[in-house]
């Protein structure tokens, strides 16, 4: 049976978790605002002079107290473009699937649940999740120079950031060609899945862009 708008609407909506928590689903234009800020802080006149005028305390940087230097805020801040660029590629996935009448209530919990469909996390988010959209739309396939690329960094560096390491003297021209992985990988999530689709859900349903 598939999904409709409203079921969809439904199994989205906020639930009422431990300690009276909730959680919501993120929408893709809002990862991609997010993306877009952050990439610009990054791609900015200046970055090298910034961040070594801040590990000598003689600038807040981008941020404030919460980050008295430049290798912490910039390991937060690839902890969570990472994770952005994971939650966009499952919510392109569903949404796509679901304007396409392909959305069925198994085939939406395998895709919040990415290591039932391969034990490699990379795997998982870059080859099984958009083969459930398209055969052929797998990283794997599509560019495999990315998808190596992809692969080692999340061996080398998203892994280990993930468990208890940090960036250690961050450079501007390291971080940037991170951005220029980053940046490639949405090109190739847009050749699977329209970046506008959330549009049309917003006006279809009462999903509302988050503040």
């Amino acid at each position: 049976m598939h999904i409709s708008a409203k079921d969809a609407e439904q199994a989205f909506k906020p639930k009422v978790l431990i300690f009276g928590l909730t959680l919501q689903n993120i929408p893709t234009i809002n990862l991609r605002q997010q993306y877009a800020h952050d990439r610009e802080s990054v791609y900015a006149d200046g970055l090298a002079e910034t961040i070594h005028a801040w590990k000598f305390g003689r600038t807040h940087g981008p941020a404030t107290v919460t980050f008295p230097e430049p290798d912490a805020y910039y390991t937060m801040l690839l902890r969570s473009t990472i994770v952005g660029i994971e939650c966009t590629l499952q919510h392109s996935a569903l949404e796509e699937l679901l304007f396409t009448n392909r959305l069925t209530e198994p085939l939406r919990k395998l895709l919040r649940h990415p290591s039932s469909l391969s034990r490699s996390m990379p795997d998982a988010y870059y080859n099984k999740i958009p083969a459930q959209v398209d055969s052929g739309a797998s990283l794997k396939l599509q560019n495999n120079n990315l998808w190596k690329d992809v692969h080692q960094f999340y061996n080398e560096v998203r892994n280990p950031l993930s468990h208890g390491y940090q960036l250690h003297d961050v450079k501007d021209g390291p971080l940037r060609a991170v951005f220029d992985m980053f940046d490639q990988i949405y090109a190739w999530i847009d050749s699977w899945a329209d970046p506008h689709r959330l549009q049309t859900i917003l006006r279809s349903t009462t999903f509302e862009v988050l503040k």
